[in-house]
């Protein structure tokens, strides 16, 4: 986990028995699930996996022609089963949950859509302008890969394997990609790469700058490179996150003249069916005012 303050928006979308399940969380469990699906319904319909994953994949042609307009979403949960969608997920995971409680889950959640339709709307006016058809394999790489490049533009130094800062596995992996796609003479895949990369990192920016339309709070900035509290220790993002008790209409400054028991009851009741857990940094700072009032009027202050 790092260490840096959350927002008020990187709540749990909801909670199985007592554990919080964020928009990351849902998301890998999606994917496994849809993994899962794919394997079985190929199999006990006796249509073949290959079938189903053609169903779900993206194709110009089916979309356009046959109205399958769900492959344009479709296409990223369509997986086949082996060691490196484990990888994908672990590490998805972990850039994921960093994003999200970096931004928020309104936020993350836009900046992952925009990551899935990315391709297909590339793939479409290709069609339109080019002809043919255009087709994307089944797969979530380059939607991943675009999570991870949002994390690497927020924290690039974060040391990953044998000290190296993580803005240089970046730059390694777009590199070797580059190169890959160049040497098989692949332009298409070589411009979903980097039109992944660009929307990751100007999707991060502008985010950062309130002007996303993502419910973003005001007073983000990027001239404000580091947060109240570090990252990482050692490690500072670039990008600035709010306090949540400067801008939740709940915080501590609004404490001042209310009630101590009409403050409290309410996050008690919070505590009583989700954990303490489950309390925002401005619900903390509330019951901890409150918790000071009150030995205060105790003594006689």
């Amino acid at each position: 986990m790092m260490g840096f303050e959350r927002s008020d928006d990187y709540q749990p979308l909801f909670w199985v028995r007592g554990r919080p399940i964020h928009v990351t969380t849902l998301l890998v469990i999606v994917h496994a699930a849809s993994l899962v699906a794919c394997c079985l319904v190929g199999g006990m319909l006796h249509v073949g996996y290959l079938n189903v994953l053609d169903l779900l994949g993206f194709s110009s042609n089916a979309v356009l022609r046959h109205n399958m307009w769900w492959q344009v979403l479709s296409y990223n949960f369509a997986h086949s089963p082996s060691f490196w969608f484990l990888v994908n997920m672990v590490f998805f995971f972990i850039w994921g949950r960093e994003v999200e409680r970096f931004f928020g889950r309104k936020t993350f959640a836009g900046l992952y859509t925009a990551l899935v339709l990315t391709s297909p709307i590339y793939l479409l006016l290709r069609a339109w302008l080019v002809g043919g058809n255009q087709t994307l394999a089944g797969g979530s790489y380059y939607t991943s890969f675009g999570v991870f490049i949002i994390f690497a533009t927020i924290y690039p130094n974060v040391q990953f394997f044998f000290g190296i800062a993580c803005k240089w596995f970046a730059w390694g992996f777009l590199a070797l990609g580059t190169l890959q796609f160049m040497a098989s003479e692949d332009l298409k895949d070589l411009t979903l790469l980097w039109l992944s990369v660009g929307v990751a990192f100007f999707g991060t920016r502008y985010a950062s700058m309130g002007g996303s339309g993502f419910a973003l709070p005001e007073g983000w900035s990027l001239r404000e490179k580091f947060p109240r509290k570090a990252a990482p220790v050692g490690v500072k993002p670039r990008l600035k996150p709010r306090r949540a008790a400067d801008t939740d209409g709940g915080g501590a400054d609004d404490y001042r003249g209310r009630d101590v028991h009409e403050s409290v009851d309410p996050l008690l009741d919070k505590i009583s069916k989700h954990g303490l857990a489950s309390l925002t940094n401005s619900e903390r700072a509330v019951l901890e005012k409150a918790r000071v009032s009150l030995l205060r009027k105790d003594k006689g202050d």
